[in-house]
């Protein structure tokens, strides 16, 4: 009996080697461009990114972002925080990716950013989603306008169908047991 449970748990690791593959991809990369604030209220304005850049996954892109930037403090730096971001990145090859954006940041009186942006995306419609933690900074150049640069790293998430598929073949592989047992008991084995 020990022995077949040992075999039974041994067989599981084994499975979850192969079929849970679930490691994420190390991602990585830079960015430039023009952050341009337009004020919509004392306290919060809109936030739209033009830039390129080079991404270890995807390679060149041009990208678009569009959020808005409430102020929590208003000494400096001024700290805000980034909400209903999204963007679009354009790829060499063509294709679109759209995504989410949120962060935080801060701008002081000598017009220095710094930014700390989250962006989420995935590449294809069955492609794991990707998340990317991007650090900017910037100095404006003129009255709303700061030209950003940062690097970032990031990563896949690993694609849920791989550990529901092992969570089903585990759960068979113990039922399976179960009812050998059970039909062992009653004498049909």
């Amino acid at each position: 009996m020990k022995r077949s449970i040992f075999v039974s748990l041994l067989a599981l690791a084994g499975l979850a080697n192969v079929v849970v593959p679930a490691r994420a991809n190390i991602i990585s990369g830079s960015l430039s461009g023009t952050a341009t604030f337009t004020p919509i209220s004392p306290i919060a304005s809109f936030d739209t990114i033009l830039g390129s850049g080079e991404d270890s996954l995807i390679g060149a892109f041009t990208l678009e972002e569009h959020s808005l930037l409430t102020f929590i403090t208003f000494t400096s730096p001024a700290d805000f925080i980034l909400s209903e971001g999204t963007f679009t990145e354009i790829l060499l090859d063509g294709r679109i990716v759209h995504g989410t954006a949120s962060g935080t940041g801060a701008l002081s009186t000598d017009g220095t950013l710094t930014s700390d942006l989250l962006l989420a995306f995935s590449i294809g419609e069955h492609d794991p989603l990707i998340t990317e933690d991007v650090l900017f900074t910037g100095v404006a150049t003129g009255t709303g306008t700061v030209d950003i640069s940062g690097s970032y790293q990031g990563s896949s998430v690993p694609e849920p169908g791989s550990v529901v598929l092992f969570g089903t073949v585990a759960a068979a592989v113990l039922g399976y047991r179960s009812r050998r047992r059970w039909f062992h008991r009653i004498g049909l084995r």
